[in-house]
């Protein structure tokens, strides 16, 4: 609130009645307007997408485009209120006019201009703005009084770092290699209105928790975000659900995060656990946050603060922890699913009689494991090229054995010695989820016992979730405990996925057959083509099997199971 006193405080001095006001994320971080409609001040939004929501009494949407929700028949049922006359849904330019005609004598009569700014340089004094109305400079120039809301987070040393921005922040917001405006204003500009000549101008820096943020071993780097919003952009649940369920202010993966240190517990525990950890938003993200991670330490941090954990989180990190009782548990599963159980599937999941759920059908456990299979299975190679240890996890362990046997009928005749180290359990990446850490943490330390990475020239996995957990996730959960240092680089830098292997190590030949290729389409796994950034290798794979791989639409995004 203290940055909102100062600017009604420095339009107060000014005798402003009228402010317009630019694009800024940071006036809606806090709740700027409100305040200054609360103090006797007519503000009006000048963003085109910005104004049409402040009409409607909403919120932003979307950090970028702000009123992506609204067809185009609702933003022209609401121009047919303001302006008395019916407005053409179809007609897109007669409705920008119409904007166009209302802003821009809110433009000639506003006593200030409020914006935010893309990069304050601190070398210069400079502020920079990415626009692409216009706006931002008629808000900029126009009044007689300029205030800018910035965040320390846009605070960058020189002009060249600020460029470094620039040219990925309209790359990634609006897919242009350089958005319609750029700005750059240094000091009070000139004014034949005031006594001096110049522009009443004042840069308030807002703080909001961001200099203690910059301190965090962990979430410093969210203050890399450029507020691009392609977090939100790539994000399943944000393209089911839309930006005003999936945020507070801060839209977007992103937005999880920051409404934990802006906005309070309260707000962020309502939203923090949309996240299926598909890993989309991470590696479109030009700042090169670890989004996925920080959600759930984030979550971990609501759920120590509170003092009291869900029942399903005590449960699982109960359960993983004991590898005897979980494999205990799931050998007992088989007998328990059989009166929900339909054939190879458990109907109905997770509404299991209920028929609206038909399409989504979850698998049954096996009723023998692999481990039970192994002493029957295992094979003896004399003199292999290649040493791997199988991590199966629980799925290929103890859901689809059978991938497992299949794997050994493929290497049968590639000199691979496979060996199945028996004290293996879940990866851990469940308890991960659930911010378990502690779990996580006990459960990789059981698994770096059980399968010594010296001891093989690979780690192999079937799940590429199991994979993908082991190489990235391993090394920051085991950072602490002395001695386990060298141990967990070992194992990330020896996993490996089925594709690679068969592709990349074994370099298999492509196999000769008569007649027609099957023609198949290929879904690739989350933790595969972004957590592994393994994308060639599973369609080379097809081809050389004599397949017709054929690509389909989407078939990199989120399945949504998680």
């Amino acid at each position: 609130q203290e940055a909102n006193r100062i600017i009604a405080g420095i339009a107060e001095q000014n005798g402003v009645r009228k402010i317009v006001k630019g694009k800024s994320m940071t006036a809606e971080e806090t709740f700027l307007n409100d305040h200054l409609e609360a103090e006797g001040f007519q503000v009006t939004e000048t963003d085109l997408g910005e104004w049409i929501i402040q009409l409607r009494h909403e919120g932003p949407s979307h950090m970028v485009m702000p009123a992506i929700h609204l067809s185009r028949q609702e933003v022209a049922e609401l121009f047919s209120k303001i302006t008395g006359t019916d407005q053409d849904p179809n007609d897109i330019q007669g409705m920008v006019k119409v904007a166009r005609g209302r802003l821009r004598q809110a433009f000639l009569e506003a006593d200030m201009g409020i914006s935010g700014a893309n990069f304050a340089i601190a070398q210069t004094g400079t502020l920079g703005l990415v626009t692409n109305e216009g706006n931002g400079r008629l808000v900029t120039t126009l009044p007689r009084v300029h205030v800018a809301l910035v965040g320390f987070d846009k605070l960058v040393p020189d002009l060249a770092s600020a460029l470094r921005i620039l040219r990925v922040l309209p790359r990634n917001a609006t897919g242009q290699l350089i958005s319609t405006y750029v700005t750059w204003i240094t000091g009070a500009t000139p004014s034949s209105v005031t006594a001096d000549g110049k522009k009443v101008f004042h840069v308030v820096f807002l703080d909001n928790g961001r200099l203690a943020l910059a301190k965090d071993p962990i979430f410093a780097s969210t203050l890399r975000c450029i507020r691009c919003g392609a977090c939100a952009n790539v994000c399943p649940i944000y393209r089911l659900v839309g930006g005003h369920n999936y945020g507070h202010v801060y839209i977007g993966a992103i937005g999880l995060i920051l409404t934990y240190f802006y906005h309070g517990r309260k707000n962020a525990r309502a939203i923090v656990q949309n996240c299926l950890n598909c890993q989309a938003c991470k590696a479109v993200c030009p700042g090169g946050i670890d989004l996925p991670r920080l959600i759930k330490e984030v979550y971990r941090n609501v759920l120590q603060t509170e003092g009291s954990k869900p029942l399903r989180n005590r449960l699982l990190g109960r359960v993983l922890k004991d590898r005897g009782l979980f494999h205990f548990l799931l050998r007992r599963a088989w007998l328990a699913q059989k009166p929900v159980s339909d054939g190879p599937y458990l109907r109905h999941m997770p509404m299991l009689f209920g028929a609206e759920h038909s399409f989504r059908r979850l698998p049954v456990v096996s009723a023998k494991p692999l481990r039970d299979r192994w002493p029957r299975i295992a094979p003896t190679v004399a003199a292999p090229r290649y040493r791997i240890a199988l991590f199966a996890g629980c799925l290929v362990d103890f859901v689809y054995p059978e991938q497992a046997e299949a794997l050994l009928r493929l290497l049968a005749d590639y000199r691979v010695q496979v060996e199945f180290p028996m004290e293996q359990t879940c990866c851990g990446l469940p308890a991960k989820m659930m911010a378990e850490n502690e779990a996580a943490r006990e459960v990789a330390i059981q698994n770096l016992n059980a399968v010594d990475p010296a001891g093989y020239d690979y780690v192999l996995t079937l799940c590429a979730s199991c994979g993908s957990h082991l190489k990235e996730n391993y090394p920051k959960l085991l950072a602490g405990p002395p001695g386990l240092g060298v141990k967990v680089a070992q194992l990330a830098s020896k996993v490996i996925d089925f594709s690679s292997f068969m592709v990349d190590v074994l370099q298999i030949p492509p196999l000769s057959h008569v007649g027609a290729s099957d023609m198949v389409a290929y879904h690739a796994p989350c933790h595969l083509c972004r957590g592994l950034g393994v994308t060639q290798e599973p369609r080379e794979l097809l081809a050389r099997s004599g397949l017709d791989y054929v690509p389909s639409k989407e078939e990199e995004v989120c399945c949504g199971f998680g």
